[in-house]
């Protein structure tokens, strides 16, 4: 007999997209070392909880011999705006509601990407979400592809305990 109280779900679902080009022109940002005068460098704090995760993120690439993701802020604004728009809207899906994909969302956001992928799990804890999306050969091309070298992370909490995770990554 099930023991509903130590029942719990996992559900994870991957996307990527190689040689997609934007329409927007391409523009190397300004290093946060050397912002442009004329430009904002762009901010957004990441929580302990999403530092976390990519902390998990890149010690599950070093394992494999790969060099670490870098955090992009615009990428980790999206992904948190995403991981809350699903909580708070309860739906699971790499498409929202108005039909926008990861792509569209990135052109949206202002995000250049000739390879861009998306992970999105809905799990009772992060470390839980990061191992079974590791776990997932699909989930774990893109935590370990070669193509990408950024990184942004959103997590939010689901009402009904658990986290909502997204992965973003975008890569030359």
């Amino acid at each position: 007999m099930w023991n509903r109280k130590f029942l719990c779900v996992l559900v994870v679902v991957m996307v990527t997209l190689s040689g997609f080009v934007s329409a927007e022109p391409k523009s190397d940002p300004p290093s946060p070392s050397h912002p442009s005068p004329s430009l904002p460098a762009p901010f957004y704090a990441i929580s302990p909880l999403e530092q976390k995760a990519v902390d998990l993120l890149n010690l599950d690439r070093e394992k494999e011999g790969l060099p670490p993701l870098k955090i992009n802020q615009k990428l980790a604004k999206l992904a948190g705006d995403y991981a809350l728009d699903m909580s708070t809207r309860k739906f699971f899906s790499h498409y929202n509601p108005e039909g926008q994909s990861p792509f569209d969302r990135m052109i949206a956001a202002g995000i250049d990407f000739p390879n861009a992928g998306e992970n999105i799990a809905l799990s009772p804890t992060l470390e839980i979400a990061e191992k079974m999306l590791f776990e997932s050969p699909t989930h774990r091309e893109n935590i370990l592809n070669t193509h990408f070298t950024e990184v942004g992370i959103g997590v939010r909490p689901d009402s009904r305990g658990g986290v909502y995770a997204v992965q973003e990554f975008i890569g030359p």
